[in-house]
C-alpha cells in the first residue's frame, strides 16, 4: 500500500442534507482539490436547497470530543469553521483546536442567517469577535455578515480596519461598488480577488465552496493571497458548472 501524501484539512460545520453547503459540500471542495478531509458536524439543518425549516445543535461536548480524538491521530494543518450555535460555542472550540495545536491555522466562515432568511445567531458582540479575529488564519465574511458584526455600513471600511487583529476575505457577492470582486485584507493591505467572465448562476452554499477551497490551497502550501485566488477560481468553476442552485464540483 501506498502512503497517501495528501495534506489533512478538517471541517466543523453543519449538516445540510441537499448536500449544497454545509459538511457535504465542504469535504466535496475539499477532496476535489486532493487533500483529505475530515469532518466534524456542529449542527443537523432540515432543509432543502431553498429554505431551512428547523435545526438541532450538537453539543459542544461532542464537538470537542471529536476534536481530541482526531487530533490525537492525525496531523492536521488547516481546520475551516462553518455555522455553531453561538458566538461562545466557537470560542471554546477555538481555544480547544489552540490547545491541541497551536499552530494550527484556523480558517472560520461566519455564517448568520441563510439566503431563505434563516437566522443562525443573534448574539454577535464586536468587541468578541475582535479577540476571536486574532486568533484565525483568515476570517471569510460577505458584505451583509461584515455590517452585522462591526456595526459599520460601509464594510470595506470595517474590514480594513478590523484586519489589524487578523486577515479578513470580504466576498464580494453582496457588493454593489465591486460585484463580485473579493477584498483581502491584511494589515490594512488591500488586495483585489478579481472575478473572471464566466457566465455564473447563484448557488446554494457558494461561501462554503470558497472558504473550503481556500482551505483547501492553504493545506497545500500556497501563501494566503494565492489560496483566495485559486479559491476564487474553484468556486466560479462551480457557479458555472449549471443553472440550478445546486453546484457540480
Amino acid at each position: 500500500m501506498t502512503e497517501d501524501k495528501r495534506p489533512h484539512v478538517l471541517v466543523i460545520s453543519g449538516f445540510d442534507p441537499s448536500a449544497g453547503a454545509g459538511i457535504l459540500a465542504d469535504v466535496k471542495t475539499l477532496e476535489a482539490l486532493k487533500v483529505y478531509a475530515f469532518g466534524i458536524v456542529s449542527a443537523l439543518t432540515h432543509q432543502d436547497h431553498e429554505k431551512i425549516y428547523s435545526i438541532s445543535w450538537i453539543s459542544l461536548n461532542e464537538i470537542i470530543e471529536n476534536i481530541d480524538i482526531l487530533l490525537n491521530k492525525y496531523d492536521i494543518s488547516v481546520c475551516k469553521i462553518g455555522i455553531v450555535e453561538s458566538t461562545e460555542v466557537l470560542c471554546q472550540i477555538i481555544k480547544q483546536l489552540k490547545k491541541r495545536d497551536p499552530t494550527i491555522r484556523l480558517i472560520v466562515d461566519p455564517v448568520i442567517k441563510s439566503s431563505s432568511g434563516f437566522r443562525f445567531q443573534d448574539d454577535m458582540p464586536k468587541q468578541k469577535w475582535q479577540s476571536i479575529l486574532s486568533e484565525l488564519y483568515l476570517l471569510t465574511p460577505n458584505n451583509n455578515e461584515m455590517r452585522w458584526l462591526s456595526g459599520n455600513e460601509d464594510t470595506e471600511e470595517a474590514a480594513e480596519l478590523w484586519s489589524v487583529y487578523g486577515n479578513i476575505l470580504l466576498k464580494g457577492g453582496h457588493n454593489e461598488k465591486h460585484f463580485g470582486i473579493d477584498l483581502l485584507f491584511e494589515k490594512k493591505i488591500k488586495t483585489p480577488i478579481l472575478n473572471s467572465n464566466k457566465q455564473l448562476w447563484e448557488k446554494h452554499g457558494s461561501g462554503c465552496i470558497l472558504s473550503s477551497a481556500i482551505a483547501a490551497y492553504v493545506a497545500l502550501g500556497l501563501d494566503l493571497v494565492d489560496a483566495c485566488k485559486q479559491g476564487k477560481k474553484y468556486v466560479e468553476k462551480a457557479l458555472s458548472s449549471n443553472s440550478t442552485l445546486l453546484a457540480y464540483h
